[in-house]
């Protein structure tokens, strides 16, 4: 998988995809609003307003091909379905935009290969700024299936990575983890 240069069809199919997914929304709050289910079209909305507000901290980054490969994700792998949280306000990640997402693509491509045809698994990741030394950390979390899988394959394709991927085994899944370094000169 990966970032590749994009004409104006996947342009459009990017626009087609944002549009379903909103319209579906809408469908759901008025189909709610018409069974007079207030409280559920309370929490459909609100719902929708943190998914927005983490597209614009997203979209804000400054890291284009990440930001372009995570919009894109829930189209890219079918088996795999990614939310995230993005704890990074004011920095532009633009000088470390191919190591964030050459990393990211590294560990879902690998957690995707493990994937059997009927699996659908949830993926959580989340980006947070850290001070001394300036750096974005980057976790990625992977749904209870991985457990089984034998974590020195997954840990030798981490070893092989540009800076080091920690992985973590939990009771209801793994969490890939890895520090990116940038400048302070990358600030808005």
């Amino acid at each position: 998988m990966g970032c590749v240069a994009m004409d104006e069809k996947d342009v459009v199919d990017i626009l087609q995809h944002y549009r379903h997914d909103l319209m579906n929304d809408l469908q759901i709050v008025y189909g709610y609003l018409s069974m007079g289910k207030v409280d559920n079209v309370t929490k459909k909305i609100s719902e929708r307003l943190i998914k927005d507000n983490e597209e614009r901290k997203l979209l804000n980054l400054g890291a284009a091909k990440f930001t372009l490969w995570v919009i894109r994700f829930n189209h890219i792998y079918d088996r795999l379905h990614l939310n995230y949280q993005i704890h990074i306000e004011d920095k532009q990640l633009h000088d470390v935009d191919d190591r964030l997402t050459k990393q990211s693509i590294a560990i879902i491509d690998k957690i995707n290969a493990f994937c059997r045809p009927e699996d659908q698994f949830e993926i959580k990741l989340e980006l947070a700024e850290k001070q001394n030394p300036a750096r974005i950390e980057v976790s990625i979390f992977v749904d209870d299936y991985l457990h089984i899988l034998d974590n020195q394959i997954i840990k030798e394709t981490c070893m092989e990575q540009e800076n080091e991927i920690y992985v973590f085994e939990t009771s209801d899944g793994l969490t890939f983890h890895f520090p990116i370094l940038y400048s302070v000169r990358g600030e808005k």
